[in-house]
């Protein structure tokens, strides 16, 4: 969708964003194939939630979504799919 430069001024780190579809819940760890060496951080708390796009621009809008990535994604996200990038 495009990308993002997480301190402009400073850094010339960006994040790419892309928009992915057809997805399917795989479970908290990946394929073994994927990643044998894979395994969460030992203080990390992941939990997967499916909102719906509408739920997750308003909760972006009433500040529940706050960090500059999630909020960025989720807005061009919106715009992507509603055929006006």
């Amino acid at each position: 969708m495009g990308n993002i430069y997480v301190s402009p001024g400073y850094s010339d780190e960006k994040i790419v964003l892309f928009l992915a579809s057809k997805l399917q819940y795989q479970g908290q760890q990946p394929h073994p194939q994927a990643d044998s060496s894979w395994a969460p951080d030992p203080d990390e708390s992941l939990q997967t939630v499916a909102v719906p796009l509408r739920e997750a621009v308003q909760r972006c809008a009433e500040g529940d979504i706050s960090d500059a990535k999630s909020v960025a994604g989720i807005l061009l996200a919106r715009e992507w799919l509603q055929g006006s990038p």
